[in-house]
């Protein structure tokens, strides 16, 4: 993708102004055909901010609609036990050291290892046991 230039859209999924897909979005405006699509792209994460297509020079609107994303289906409401669980309340880990030893937490739940992984391993292992 081209770097942009100094255009720039809301972009949801950052939830911020971002620039956009300048160069390829000015020239898909010059060269693109008639009631043919682009996708207007945020710079940062790449989520699609708008379709954007090109109409007859006679301002008539486009005939075929855009491509869209299937129908997504709504997703399961967690079971009880899933809504106890600590995970679907955390936002973030917080890792700490202890002397030559690291500490994974969340909120009050507590493993520790060697290295990072060992004490996510042991973190997980406390949550299985827990619930």
């Amino acid at each position: 993708m081209s770097t942009p230039q100094h255009i720039w859209a809301y972009c949801d999924s950052c939830r911020d102004t971002r620039p956009v897909n300048g160069v390829d979005l000015r020239e898909y405006l010059i060269s693109g055909r008639p009631h043919s699509y682009t996708d207007l792209l945020c710079s940062v994460c790449f989520n699609v901010i708008a379709t954007i297509s090109v109409g007859p020079p006679d301002g008539t609107p486009p005939v075929d609609p855009p491509l869209h994303l299937p129908v997504q289906e709504p997703t399961p409401t967690p079971s009880a036990e899933e809504s106890r669980s600590p995970l679907r309340r955390v936002h973030e880990v917080e890792l700490r050291r202890d002397g030559e030893r690291i500490q994974a937490c969340i909120d009050e739940i507590l493993g520790s290892g060697n290295n990072l992984p060992e004490a996510l391993r042991d973190l997980a292992n406390v949550i299985e046991r827990t619930t």
